[in-house]
């Protein structure tokens, strides 16, 4: 018998993202390991201009921050009349 699991007792590896898309009336999902998510951001911090290809401001180096010391769980979340967006930690 197990009373704890690795979910409840080890820090979050990986980070999962619900998107609905109302053009196609559907749910994407996406899972991505923690460590590729940190390296796509150090990747973005290390561009000379790293904000020009979004359409959205983002400041990666405190998000890389924060996901090195939140918890399992909810990141982020957004709803608006046409995006719905759930970011979170497992």
């Amino acid at each position: 018998l197990r009373l704890t699991s690795d979910y409840t007792s080890s820090r979050p590896h990986r980070l999962k993202i619900l998107v609905y898309d109302p053009d196609e009336g559907q749910l994407v999902r996406i899972s991505l390991p923690l460590w590729l998510v940190k390296k796509g951001l150090k990747q973005e911090i290390s561009q000379s201009r790293p904000s020009d290809h979004l359409d959205f401001e983002f400041e990666s180096q405190a998000f890389t921050r924060a996901l090195s010391v939140l918890p399992r769980g909810l990141v982020a979340e957004v709803w608006t009349d046409r995006e719905k967006v759930l970011l979170w930690l497992e």
